[in-house]
């Protein structure tokens, strides 16, 4: 079992100081334990940078900066400066539950190169589009066999020698960049194809909040499936034919799945400007547009040039 304390969280952010606050906060009684707390913040503008770097000291986070744009560029910079093992990545909306962090650690055994946790939503709330939430089940072996998503930076460890051997994640991938999402799903392929391990741990949870309403849920939508598109085209240039084997969960994941779910809990969504049944369309385009885009793109295994 390994301790708490060879754990950084790494928690990229951008121009948002009160959901920041809000996530540490709800870290803050774990933290005394933990190997450092790295908030990174990704080009935020002027006064809401400032407003981020005191947040981050007031909770005794170490603040770092970053000029350029780009989750990934910033989780790649905060898992280099980290001084411990294990690596976890914690998205700055989020929040974590009582016995979070001894979960992850517990689950980090020598045979694991990575733990993915539960993403929840609050208590008494919905989220008819699933596109946020990561629930597998019962605790679980995750590695090259593994069907669907494994798990995503919101509730994510990693050791971090796995991440050096794969140069961490694509910084063409991600929020801040055209390609917007996707760059946790690439990384978790780009591991299980190296012949990495993983595990998912249900008793390590998070809670996400559905902030987003109207157009920009659907804004989400049209990211997330742009990210699952360039993930595949990724995979497909590596690997025709494992990508071949999951093309499916392009049709499941966020698709016609998500638009019956839909007609079931929402039976009256044209009356939702900008959302109802137009999230899993725009999802599913995302992911035709994402995967011709990012098909060309070269230099999928290893770190950006």
């Amino acid at each position: 079992m390994t301790g708490t304390g060879a754990l950084t969280v790494v928690i990229p952010t951008r121009d948002r100081p009160e959901w920041l606050s809000r996530c540490l906060a709800a870290l803050a009684p774990q933290a005394a334990s933990l190997g450092g707390v790295i908030v990174v913040d990704s080009a935020s503008r002027s006064a809401e940078a400032r407003q981020v770097a005191q947040v981050a000291r007031a909770f005794g986070a170490r603040y770092l900066r970053e000029d350029v744009a780009g989750a990934s560029r910033a989780r790649n910079r905060g898992w280099r400066e980290a001084t411990t093992e294990y690596v976890v990545f914690l998205d700055d909306d989020l929040l974590v539950r009582q016995g979070w962090a001894q979960a992850l650690a517990a689950a980090a055994r020598d045979d694991v190169a990575f733990v993915t946790g539960r993403v929840a939503l609050p208590e008494g709330a919905s989220d008819p589009t699933g596109f946020a939430l990561i629930d597998r089940g019962d605790a679980r072996v995750l590695d090259g066999k593994t069907r669907g998503v494994m798990g995503g930076t919101a509730n994510l460890l990693v050791a971090k020698q796995a991440l050096a051997s794969i140069g961490g994640f694509d910084e063409r991938l991600g929020p801040g960049r055209w390609l917007s999402a996707g760059e946790d799903l690439d990384l978790l392929d780009r591991l299980v194809e190296a012949g990495r391990t993983g595990w998912y741990e249900p008793a390590a949870v998070v809670e996400c909040e559905q902030w987003r309403e109207g157009a920009a849920r659907s804004k989400l939508a049209w990211a997330y499936g742009k990210g699952m598109g360039a993930r595949f085209a990724a995979m497909a240039r590596r690997s025709p034919r494992r990508a071949l084997r999951r093309w499916n969960e392009l049709l499941r994941l966020g698709g016609l799945a998500t638009l019956l779910r839909r007609r079931e809990t929402a039976p009256t969504p044209s009356s939702e400007p900008g959302g109802g049944w137009s999230e899993p369309i725009l999802w599913r385009l995302g992911a035709i547009v994402g995967f011709v885009a990012a098909l060309p793109l070269r230099r999928w295994t290893g770190p950006p040039e």
